[in-house]
């Protein structure tokens, strides 16, 4: 369970909620911005919620947490992406915090980089996960491994990629 929770968090529910913000995604190209970001506080409160739900399951299940490679990117994914919703509201209210065009991009920011922060530490857990030996005796397949692996990052690369496309040209909006 704490694998099908924090896979759907981190890599369905997160990056959907990363997607849905970009004009150029396939699937809300035609939904007004207003809506996109209705959908995009959906989607990343499923996410937190889910990662949650996951991280709670590992950590009843085992005596020792976080002291892997893969605990310890789960463990910096967790805060990251607890950092980004909370800043999330920050940037919901930022132009009644700061009438500083400085300030407003500056929390933008912040709340950019934590969220693709999240994004990368959650795959490279992910790839972590996948290198666990339970894992690999369940697979039986060293090069099935080494592919899921690679879809992992070329996933995260290309939500990443649309993420700065789409951040750019909303900061080019603010200035």
């Amino acid at each position: 369970m704490h694998i099908i929770f924090c896979v759907l968090g981190y890599q369905f529910f997160m990056c959907q909620g990363i997607l849905v913000l970009s004009k150029y995604n396939s699937w809300s190209f035609f939904i007004k911005r207003q809506y996109r970001l209705q959908f995009h506080w959906m989607f990343q409160a499923l996410a937190l919620i889910f990662i949650i739900t996951g991280t709670i399951i590992m950590i009843i299940e085992m005596n020792q947490n976080f002291n892997t490679a893969h605990g310890i990117l789960a463990l910096c994914a967790l805060i990251l992406s607890t950092l980004s919703v909370l800043n999330g509201f920050v940037v919901q209210n930022a132009k009644k915090l700061s009438t500083s065009v400085n300030t407003i991009i500056f929390i933008k920011i912040t709340h950019y980089l934590t969220g693709i922060a999240t994004l990368f530490c959650a795959a490279a857990s992910l790839c972590y996960g996948f290198d666990k030996r339970s894992f690999r005796v369940w697979i039986g397949n060293d090069a099935a491994i080494h592919a899921l692996m690679a879809i992992t990052w070329v996933f995260t690369i290309s939500v990443s990629l649309n993420f700065w496309i789409t951040s750019m040209s909303r900061l080019q909006h603010l200035l």
